[in-house]
């Protein structure tokens, strides 16, 4: 969600992104997978594509001339087998990006099990083999492609770059001082800005997250006369465009840091401004039995029961940071597996 603004980005996912998506559409390994197949691809040094419970995670680095690459982890998933993929590639240059996905896509298509839906996950190849012995297979099918067709070039990154371009930033400064005076000032704002708010690699901005998690309502949702609200928001601090977070939550990403009490005043008219962005009432909660005829329990009555139990500020501020995921079934759709806390359908406790 904060693809190309976060300023511990070491690299924008978007273009390596739309590379993938491109080489996976059409491609022929791709019509005969024993079951779906998951890429996720992080930028930045914190992990917010949740690459370790992927099919596939690629996860960038510089070595130590400098050269961008990529460590490969595979057989990460979640449901009723989750399992914490395993990394076969500490550094994979980014040329061979392509040519390295077609290699694994060889061996699971080649080894993975189509007897046994539940089975067919390359999750479970990757565990019945070792991860050792899946990259050696790995690894000899790449010496059949590199330096093939799939080779990427720099022009072609270029190419998909030019797609992803920035909106029409300002020559601006950093507002320190000046939003420090106002925490002073404003007790509210200050724990606000402290939860709510993420550096932004462009001086004099910085990227918001609208909470979507008041007491008393479900997890993520808003009303249409919110939407129209957040709509007109985006279109006057930031660039009219927003993002939806797989936490259940708004960004406006391009806020220019001198708006940004103004914004915090209008957030709180709207209802956006709860200070708990990565505390323990910012559940990431599934629709559950209410919604889903998937589930086998209900998500958001519990969810609410949290949020009314712990509604209190003060007592949320002193917990700290803690993750709370919530489904309904044991698919997992809201990644219980992977949190500190996390509760599952059938009553059971991961």
């Amino acid at each position: 969600q904060f693809a190309g603004v976060a300023a511990d980005e070491l690299v924008d996912p978007r273009p390596w992104c739309e590379i993938v998506r491109q080489w996976t559409t059409f491609h022929p390994e791709f019509a005969y997978l024993p079951r779906k197949f998951k890429i996720a691809i992080n930028g930045s040094t914190s992990d917010r594509a949740a690459i370790e419970v992927h099919d596939i995670g690629l996860e960038p680095l510089r070595n130590e001339a400098g050269e961008l690459g990529f460590r490969v982890l595979v057989g990460g998933g979640l449901g009723r087998t989750p399992v914490v993929g395993a990394f076969i590639n500490e550094f994979l240059p980014w040329q061979d990006l392509l040519s390295y996905l077609d290699a694994i896509l060889r061996v699971y298509n080649r080894y993975g099990r189509r007897d046994n839906k539940y089975k067919a996950r390359i999750k479970i190849l990757v565990k019945a083999l070792t991860p050792e012995v899946f990259a050696a297979k790995v690894d000899a099918e790449m010496a059949h492609l590199r330096g093939g067709q799939t080779t990427l070039t720099e022009a072609e990154v270029q190419r998909v770059s030019r797609h992803f371009v920035d909106p029409q930033y300002k020559a601006l400064s950093d507002q320190h001082a000046e939003l420090a005076a106002l925490d002073a000032q404003h007790p509210g704002f200050a724990r606000w800005r402290q939860r709510n708010v993420l550096a932004h690699k462009k001086p004099g901005y910085i990227a918001v997250t609208l909470s979507l998690k008041p007491t008393g309502v479900a997890p993520g949702d808003v009303t249409d006369k919110q939407l129209d609200a957040i709509a007109d928001l985006a279109d006057r601090y930031s660039f009219g465009q927003l993002r939806t977070s797989h936490e259940q939550n708004i960004i406006l990403a391009d806020v220019e840091q001198s708006e940004l009490f103004t914004l915090w005043n209008e957030l709180r008219d709207n209802g956006f401004a709860t200070p708990n962005i990565g505390l323990l009432t910012d559940i990431i909660c599934c629709p559950g039995g209410d919604f889903c005829s998937l589930a086998n329990a209900k998500s958001i009555p519990i969810a609410e029961s949290i949020q009314r139990r712990f509604d209190d500020l003060d007592y949320l501020f002193d917990i700290g940071e803690l993750d709370l995921n919530i489904s309904g079934c044991m698919n997992a759709w809201r990644a219980p597996p992977c949190r500190p806390y996390r509760r599952a359908g059938r009553g059971q406790e991961r």
